[in-house]
């Protein structure tokens, strides 16, 4: 679930300035906590718990009327003493990647005549994008790519895909597609979680902001409506 409070608004009408306030706090504390997301909450339970109990660290959270297990995280002690929460498997945000995928896809996509990637030129290609070869600048990249389309443009270009890889692409590009649209949000990104592994909702810090996320989050400040994604153009990194 992407970060708003528009829920709650929906909800209780008549929130003060200072409820609304507190809800978005507690909110963007638990998407600091967990490292699992920027944008989106792995655990509903745990914010509801969070928001109840005006409380944030899973230790001191009261079990009895939370639905959040701790066990879900794990606690990693970082350099400089501070500690951060990995979301694992339990919660549904990690996926297994198949054996050979990574090495494949990253191979399709550093090849030396195609700085944009073979696998989204491929996609941009089959909804009508053109290109600028000099630039690598696609026109009509943004909002015409489906599901579909991408890992048909992955079966061309890597070639047969098994089940799992299928499975895999087919998950990880339908959470970047968002929940009033057919269209994947943001290919280059896309294309980075894929390269790297890791899914939109296992990535916490900088690796994958340049191509698409929020000035909110990083900079703490909130806009009248909740937090909303930005997209940077039709340039294809």
């Amino acid at each position: 679930m992407r970060f708003s409070s528009r829920a709650v608004k929906q909800v209780f009408a008549d929130l003060s300035p200072e409820e609304d306030d507190y809800i978005r706090r507690v909110s963007l504390g638990v998407l600091q906590q967990a490292r699992g997301s920027n944008v989106f909450f792995a655990d509903l339970g745990y914010l509801r718990s969070c928001l109840l109990q005006g409380r944030i660290p899973p230790s001191e959270l009261e079990t009895a009327t939370t639905s959040f297990s701790a066990s879900t995280f794990k606690v990693q002690t970082l350099g400089r003493g501070t500690k951060t929460l990995d979301i694992t498997k339990s919660t549904g945000v990690n996926w297994k990647i198949p054996r050979g995928f990574l090495g494949r896809y990253n191979a399709a996509s550093h090849e030396v005549n195609a700085p944009g990637g073979r696998v989204l030129r491929r996609a941009a290609s089959l909804v009508g994008a053109r290109h600028d070869g000099a630039r690598e600048v696609v026109a009509g990249l943004w909002g015409r790519v489906t599901v579909a389309d991408f890992v048909e443009a992955c079966r061309q270009v890597l070639g047969e895909l098994s089940q799992d890889e299928e499975e895999y692409v087919t998950a990880i590009a339908t959470e970047q597609v968002p929940a009033d649209s057919n269209y994947i949000r943001d290919l280059p990104y896309l294309d980075k979680c894929l390269q790297q592994g890791r899914t939109p909702t296992s990535i916490k810090g900088p690796e994958l902001l340049p191509t698409i996320f929020l000035n909110d989050t990083t900079s703490s400040r909130l806009a009248d409506d909740g937090m909303s994604l930005r997209h940077t153009g039709g340039r294809v990194r």
